[in-house]
């Protein structure tokens, strides 16, 4: 029997539901800071930001004909377009989409939730995918490692 693996995906739902469930047991607003309008814009512009790093990531897998899957091993290394400024612009995103979330859905929560979110992937994801990526490209990914940060 195969035990299950989280994946991003799973530590992004899991916790957007959780920065939600927290809101409405004590709400905390957004716009208690910043003004409506402006937070409603700077959440759509996040979140056109965090499709269009997936939209440049997911072109670069096609393109190199390597696995976009976490936990697969990959065919080749990919570092340049977006992966030139972020080892892990998917994942960048998926962070982004959630700040983008509690502007417009108006919950402190779910920045708190984003950071969750970016430890829980940085020890659990991203970790493991570096070894995988060490043990296969060796040379080439710690050149990758000295030019290109691990997020931003």
């Amino acid at each position: 029997m195969k035990s299950m693996q989280f994946t991003p995906v799973h530590f992004f739902i899991l916790t957007f539901l959780g920065g939600v469930a927290c809101s409405f047991i004590y709400e905390l607003r957004v716009s208690s800071y910043i003004s409506f309008e402006i937070m409603q814009i700077s959440g759509i512009v996040f979140l056109l930001l965090a499709l269009l790093i997936n939209i440049l990531s997911y072109k670069k897998f096609k393109h190199y004909k390597t696995p976009d899957a976490p936990f697969s091993r990959p065919k080749q290394l990919i570092s340049d377009g977006v992966f030139r400024l972020s080892r892990n612009p998917v994942y960048l995103a998926l962070i982004i989409s959630q700040t983008a979330l509690a502007f417009i859905f108006d919950t402190l929560y779910l920045f708190v939730t984003a950071f969750l979110l970016w430890l829980l992937l940085d020890i659990y994801i991203v970790s493991n995918e570096e070894n995988v990526l060490l043990g296969e490209f060796e040379d080439e990914y710690e050149k990758y490692l000295q030019k290109t940060p691990r997020w931003f």
